[in-house]
């Protein structure tokens, strides 16, 4: 571009282009064209924003300029548009969903009041609040934006504009939204992560005590499950849905247990005394063997209470003749592994698959080390992102993964065992 000062006369610092003939200076075409702010202080706004270990709000970036809280906003509107990336791309892996409605009180429109003017859009429960929605990775990118609507067709709008549908598992609550619309099995997997107590689920917890007896619970255990499960019904719904779902697949998993098997199931603290009493009911107290401690964590900060940095693994056996082989920790030779486990740190690297519940790959060798023989059979009816598959594979044992959501079946378990153990393509079967 060719380029020439201009006159003494004008003002100091803009050029001229004989080109187009438009005058210009160095602030042209940047976030600080046409603006009167000083340009120390755009160069700190920005620094300040960069730098911000959390989100920076205009009225504290007003105070650390000493300007007022609008010329702060409207700088900080004009850096997040410089910042934002020129391609979009989409969300991968896991992304969690969640939609909120921000503003006021819930304002109801009085038709009699304001008659000229029509009403406002009223959004969920009769409100006029500016209604919201975003999406992030697990440990990634974020988006958000205003919304339309929050109906079925918005929502499923949003997540197609912003999510993979093909590389991607959609965690959401039961908002209808993201229901709307979606066509299965192959579209967006969506997996929610919230337990309601539903017409399904009511039905299935009056049927309990039936299924119990059949599988041989005794009915005295049937009948305490039965004023339980009444009182959790009024006090803890949630609790109760959580429950119910997972007493179905213990009684099924006891149908197929051999003799010499056992159970191994991992929770954590907030619902290990639940499930440890329903474990009792379905295998048996006297098939107790551990309740195993694993350190996941190095520390964690609670400002009212002890740190929780552990989780719980119920150890059940199907019978007193249960296999058991003794393991040792690595760093103790000739010591035997003990049920506080604090040697194995938590899943981290190319480990981490974004499950919330994943465990180390060492922590489920152990496991199926010590409770199994080469060739034995290793069900995981919740394999998620396939790290029980692998273990076993590594060990020499035969295995089976359930998943409820296809996605864990068909990308995160698949990609794992292809990449790792090379499993997928020579005779293993993966079904939806």
């Amino acid at each position: 571009m060719d380029v020439a000062r201009k006159c003494e006369a004008d003002r100091i610092g803009r050029w001229n282009c004989h080109s187009c003939k438009g005058s210009f200076n160095v602030l042209s075409k940047t976030v600080m064209q046409k603006t009167r702010i000083e340009l120390q202080k755009w160069f700190m706004a920005i620094g300040l924003m960069v730098n911000a270990r959390k989100s920076l709000s205009s009225c504290q970036l007003a105070r650390d300029l000493s300007i007022n809280q609008r010329s702060a906003w409207y700088m900080m509107e004009r850096i997040r548009a410089a910042m934002a990336a020129d391609e979009k791309q989409l969300l991968q892996g896991i992304v969690e969903a969640e939609q909120t409605y921000m503003g006021g009180k819930p304002r109801k429109w009085n038709r009699h009041s304001c008659p000229p003017h029509p009403p406002p859009q009223e959004q969920e429960g009769g409100t006029s609040k500016t209604p919201v929605i975003g999406a992030v990775e697990r440990n990634g990118r974020v988006t958000a934006r205003v919304a339309d609507d929050l109906t079925g067709r918005g929502g499923l709008k949003f997540i197609q504009d912003n999510v993979s549908m093909e590389s991607s598992l959609l965690i959401t609550d039961e908002y209808r939204a993201y229901r709307a619309g979606r066509p299965l099995p192959d579209q967006v997997e969506v997996f929610c992560d919230t337990w309601t107590l539903d017409e399904a689920t009511e039905r299935s917890i009056r049927q309990m005590p039936v299924l119990m007896r059949e599988s041989g619970v005794d009915d005295e255990v049937a009948e305490f499950w039965r004023l339980w499960m009444n009182a959790l019904r009024n006090t803890q719904p949630r609790l109760l849905a959580y429950l119910a779902y997972m007493a179905e697949r213990l009684l099924a998993m006891k149908h197929i247990l051999r003799p010499s098997g056992s159970v191994y199931l991992h929770c954590d603290p907030e619902a290990s005394h639940y499930i440890k009493v329903l474990m009792d009911s379905v295998f048996g107290h006297n098939n107790f063997q551990n309740e195993i401690v694993w350190r996941r964590t190095l520390s964690h900060d609670s400002a009212d209470k002890w740190g929780p940095i552990h989780d719980t693994i119920l150890f059940y056996s199907a019978s007193s003749k249960f296999t058991w082989n003794r393991v040792h920790q690595p760093y103790n030779e000739g010591v035997a592994a003990q049920d506080i486990i604090f040697d194995i740190p938590p899943v981290g690297g190319n480990e981490d698959l974004g499950y919330d519940t994943r465990k180390p790959r060492r922590l489920l060798e152990r496991i199926i080390e010590a409770s199994t023989s080469v060739g034995d059979m290793v069900l995981e009816p919740f394999c998620g992102c396939a790290t029980t598959l692998e273990a076993a594979h590594r060990l020499e044992r035969k295995w089976i993964g359930i998943d409820m959501a296809i996605h864990a079946v068909k990308r995160v378990a698949v990609k794992r065992l292809d990449e790792k153990p090379r499993l997928v393509g020579r005779g293993c079967g993966l079904r939806d």
